[in-house]
């Protein structure tokens, strides 16, 4: 039984000041999505923040992270077909800027299109063979698939393209469960130790359970 530990995190796109004035509309925008409110006044939120990234787009039809996040709120509010346009024309706009893919995948795995989110992070891959996030989302589904050979070949790279110790105690602990469940305890022991070595809170648990 396995728990994967990777914490999934909705992408907030920031950019450089703009002096065309659709910062100011994004920034209100950003504002307005993150306010902490009941559910309710959250959905009234999203559509104030809705109609400042539209503005922003306005005066700036290149504006990628207005796209993104007004994609997000799509995908909030139920529109999945919206935020997979506005999605594509992010990636039309800047098509090496892997956050957009990776933001992607991310969504379209928790709707269940697990193809659909395995072909967007091979599309982050080839733009970046170094990319540790895709590589770790990957070992994430594969594991769920229990392909665990592919799984712990894509943990491997991406704790090696890695130096973010946040991410990096989750993935120990990810290849960790990933070694137990092809057999290998001694491994599995190694990257809990690495994985508490790095403040990871659930390591202990997994030493008390599976190296005693």
């Amino acid at each position: 039984m396995k728990k994967l530990l990777f914490i999934f995190v909705i992408a907030i796109f920031v950019v450089a000041c703009k002096d065309d004035g659709s910062k100011v509309y994004f920034d209100a925008g950003i504002k307005k999505m993150y306010e902490s409110t009941d559910s309710a006044q959250r959905i009234a939120n999203y559509k104030n923040a809705f109609a400042d990234f539209n503005k922003a787009i306005e005066i700036n039809p290149n504006y990628v992270d207005a796209y993104m996040n007004r994609a997000n709120i799509k995908n909030e509010l139920g529109d999945y077909q919206g935020f997979l346009q506005d999605c594509k024309k992010a990636s039309e706009i800047e098509p090496e800027n892997t956050n957009v893919y990776i933001y992607l995948a991310r969504i379209k795995k928790t709707r269940g299109d697990i193809n659909g989110a395995l072909a967007v992070l091979q599309k982050a891959i080839s733009i970046d063979a170094k990319l540790s996030k895709a590589f770790s989302d990957r070992a994430e589904i594969k594991s769920g698939q229990k392909k665990y050979k592919d799984a712990l070949a894509d943990y491997d790279k991406a704790i090696k393209f890695t130096s973010d110790k946040e991410l990096l105690k989750y993935l120990y602990s990810n290849r960790g469960l990933t070694h137990l469940d092809l057999g290998d305890k001694n491994s599995a022991c190694e990257d809990f130790h690495n994985a508490k070595d790095l403040r990871n809170p659930n390591a202990q648990g997994e030493i008390d359970s599976f190296c005693k």
